[in-house]
C-alpha cells in the first residue's frame, strides 16, 4: 500500500516533468493541437456506447486469492451496433446480458484479449439507441502486483498475520477488478458493494 502511494506520487510528477518538457520545446500552442490531434487518433474505439452509472458488487476470497462479481451498467447507446467493446484484463466474464425497455438480449459470443486488456461482447441483432443496462457476471484473481484488486497482508497487535483485498485503480487498473470503460474520457458514477465477513472492516476510501 505505502510503497505503491509513493511510487504512483513519483511516476506522476516524472509524468508531468516530461509534459511541462514537451509543452516549453514545442510552445503553448504547437503542443495543444498535437495533444488534441493524438487524442483523437486513439480515442477509445467504442464511442457508440457509453456508461452512465455502475453499479458493482464484489465478493473477495481471502484463501483462494479470488474474487466473484456482479454488476449492472446503466449505458446510453449513441448508435445501433451488434457489439460491445470495453476494458477488462485478468477477468473471466460467464454471462453478460443487455436489457433495454421492451426486451433483454443474452449475448451471442464473449471475447477477452489479452494483449489488447479489451471485452467484447457480441449480439446477434441490432442494440437499440438510448438508455439500457448491460448486467455481467464474472471472476477474476486477487493477483500480487500491486494494481486493480490485489492480495496484501499485515501483521496484527497479537502477531498474526491477516490478510486484505486492497484496489489500486489508477491510472488504467480498474479493468482488473471489473469489465468498464477504463478511459480517462470515459467517466461515469459508481455504487460499489464490498461483500466482507462482518469481523472484518475496510476503508471505502480505497476503492
Amino acid at each position: 500500500g505505502i510503497n505503491a502511494e509513493y511510487g504512483d506520487a513519483i511516476s506522476y510528477e516524472k509524468g508531468n516533468s516530461i509534459i511541462r518538457m514537451l509543452q516549453n520545446w514545442l510552445g503553448a500552442e504547437p503542443f495543444r493541437k498535437g495533444l488534441a490531434l493524438y487524442l483523437k487518433k486513439f480515442q477509445y474505439s467504442n464511442a457508440s456506447v457509453r456508461p452512465v452509472n455502475y453499479n458493482i458488487r464484489l465478493h473477495p476470497d481471502l484463501e483462494k486469492f479470488t474474487f466473484s462479481g456482479e454488476e449492472t451498467i446503466e449505458v446510453e447507446v449513441k448508435e445501433t451496433v451488434r457489439s460491445i467493446k470495453m476494458n477488462s484484463a485478468e477477468i473471466a466474464v460467464q454471462s453478460a446480458t443487455f436489457i433495454c425497455p421492451d426486451s433483454s438480449l443474452s449475448t451471442s459470443a464473449i471475447v477477452a484479449s489479452d494483449e489488447d486488456e479489451t471485452l467484447t461482447l457480441s449480439f446477434d441483432r441490432d442494440l437499440p439507441v438510448g438508455a439500457a443496462k448491460l448486467q455481467l457476471n464474472f471472476t477474476g484473481i486477487l493477483n500480487d502486483k500491486l494494481r486493480g484488486f490485489y492480495r496484501s497482508s499485515y501483521t496484527a497487535g497479537d502477531g498474526s498475520v491477516k490478510r486484505i483485498a486492497v484496489t489500486q485503480f489508477e491510472s488504467t487498473d480498474a479493468r482488473r477488478a471489473f469489465p468498464c470503460w477504463d478511459e480517462p474520457a470515459v467517466k461515469a458514477t459508481f455504487d460499489v458493494t464490498l461483500v466482507s465477513p462482518v469481523a472484518q472492516w475496510f476503508n471505502k476510501q480505497g476503492l
